[in-house]
């Protein structure tokens, strides 16, 4: 897919939601709507071990052992699993939010989170000139040659897991992009944890 159309196909992933969302008291489970399209968030009885170890990756740019930090950047706050299925039925379900994949279109074809979005961290970068249509359909608006992030939308960004840095990589380039930092947060747990814990996910590779 070329970057132009990956932009348009985002922007359009943006404004195609619907705000019709519910989740239980404790957020273990919901369902909303998405670009038209239900989504039902659920943990299976038994986790798939084998589905889980696809997403244990070491290329995320360490040399050997490989830990994430415990926070993305400062100001940028890390949730975990009900956080990030709480945003789904509400911010994300209203429009209001955007749940972000930072990693590149081949791990992302492994399998992904519901109603999630590609933005490669590849991608935020000041020398791409469609950057600022990338922030655009962030929300933010373009005025007299510099944006204004006000309308922004809360981004949730994750990766492959803790043993990966691309969602650090994107969560840094939007900030140095002007992105706020307190509209961002990251979630740590990524694929890796999502997958182990039998949370429901899409296009896992049989």
């Amino acid at each position: 897919m070329s970057r132009a159309v990956m932009a348009v196909a985002l922007a359009g992933a943006i404004f195609a939601s619907e705000a019709t969302a519910q989740t239980t008291a404790l957020a273990t489970d919901a369902t909303f709507t998405y670009q038209g399209q239900d989504k039902i968030i659920a943990q299976a009885p038994r986790a798939d071990a084998i589905s889980a170890a696809r997403f244990y990756d070491l290329h995320g740019g360490c040399d050997g052992l490989c830990i994430a930090p415990d926070t993305a950047a400062d100001d940028v706050e890390t949730i975990t699993e009900n956080r990030v299925i709480d945003f789904m039925a509400n911010e994300l379900a209203n429009g209001q939010g955007l749940l972000i994949d930072s990693r590149l279109p081949s791990d992302r074809a492994i399998g992904f989170l519901p109603a999630s979005a590609s933005i490669p961290h590849t991608l935020v970068t000041p020398d791409n000139p469609l950057l600022p249509d990338i922030l655009k359909a962030l929300g933010a608006r373009s005025m007299l040659g510099a944006f204004n992030f006000s309308d922004a939308m809360t981004l949730v960004v994750f990766d492959a897991g803790p043993t990966t840095m691309d969602a650090h990589r994107l969560v840094n380039a939007l900030i140095d992009a002007g992105y706020p930092a307190d509209k961002i947060k990251y979630y740590r747990g990524g694929m890796q944890v999502w997958s182990s814990l039998g949370l429901t996910t899409e296009g896992t590779s049989s």
